[in-house]
């Protein structure tokens, strides 16, 4: 059979709709003789700031039942950073590379933007607009929690960029769809579903909050039926693709994401044990195609939602 797994993210084309969630899987030499990052459909960066950022004080992750909770705390080593020491490496990968972003006030949004502009192997660039612990110009929400502030953003880096723009939300809202059709109003080509959920954890032994900063972000297979919510909610009023995360382990769960509306789906906690799980899930994917003789992975985008 001729298999088509390849899927359509803005201006870019993915060879398979299978990549990592940013912060979850560093480009480094040891992980490299254990995954090859060429079998991804992309690599997305860890999410990128304009000055370094030390992030909270630890403990900054702890363990729950089916998951963790994170509280790192925007951590990065500044965009000239990484221009300098991360993105030769990168540059060498023949997959798109997905330049996660964000920052704490609209002027370091733009100069951001602008460096990456002269990325040339930089292909998408996702904003990262559901991190509570970053947008202090606008309080302790994160941006993606206000509809106006939403459109403000992208549409001020969509005048800077003609690169593909990938707006990830957070699921901490009562009502996601609004904030859904603003991004793409503002110029979003994408939408990334879903970041953390909000989270805290009790030492009850010392009677205390566990992470350093009191409150993270919840991830992994708890919180994968939140996630597909939200993609079916989100694939209902938009008509850009939307990349499906939270909670995925296997092939089951990206098909469960694809056929609730996701174009493509990013692993992420589930790496940290299986750093090889993203390779195995394309390959399940394209035997799962085989046996049921689907030749196109896009007649399996929303099919749950046509039956």
């Amino acid at each position: 059979m001729n298999l088509n797994i390849s899927v359509r993210i803005g201006k870019i084309i993915l060879k398979n709709p299978v990549m990592n969630a940013s912060g979850t899987l560093t480009y480094n030499k040891k992980l490299k003789n254990i995954i090859n990052y060429n079998n991804l459909g992309a690599y997305v960066t860890k999410t990128m700031m304009a000055k370094p950022n030390v992030g909270f004080k630890p403990p900054r992750i702890v363990e729950t039942r089916a998951g963790i909770i994170n509280a790192v705390g925007g951590q990065s080593i500044g965009i000239d950073n990484f221009i300098k020491y991360e993105y030769p490496n990168l540059a060498k990968l023949d997959i798109p590379i997905i330049m996660s972003i964000a920052a704490p006030k609209l002027s370091l949004w733009k100069e951001l933007i602008k460096k990456i502009n002269n990325l040339k192997k930089v292909k998408a660039v996702e904003l990262n607009l559901s991190c509570p612990h970053q947008y202090r110009e606008w309080g302790s929400l994160p941006i993606s929690t206000n509809n106006e502030l939403t459109f403000k953003v992208i549409n001020s880096i969509r005048k800077l960029t003609d690169l593909t723009l990938i707006a990830k939300l957070t699921p901490n809202v009562n009502d996601i769809q609004p904030i859904a059709i603003a991004a793409e109003k503002a110029g979003a080509n994408a939408i990334s579903l879903i970041n953390t959920l909000a989270a805290l954890a009790i030492d009850v032994d010392n009677q205390k909050p566990i992470l350093g900063n009191i409150f993270g972000g919840l991830s992994g297979p708890c919180i994968k039926p939140v996630g597909l919510f939200h993609v079916w909610q989100v694939a209902s009023v938009v008509n850009i693709p939307i990349i499906g995360m939270g909670g995925i382990m296997n092939f089951y769960d990206a098909l469960e994401y694809i056929m609730a509306g996701a174009t493509a789906v990013a692993v992420g906690t589930y790496s940290f044990r299986h750093p090889k799980c993203m390779e195995n899930i394309v390959e399940d994917l394209r035997k799962y195609m085989i046996s049921k003789r689907i030749l196109n992975i896009t007649k399996l985008i929303g099919s749950a939602k046509r039956n």
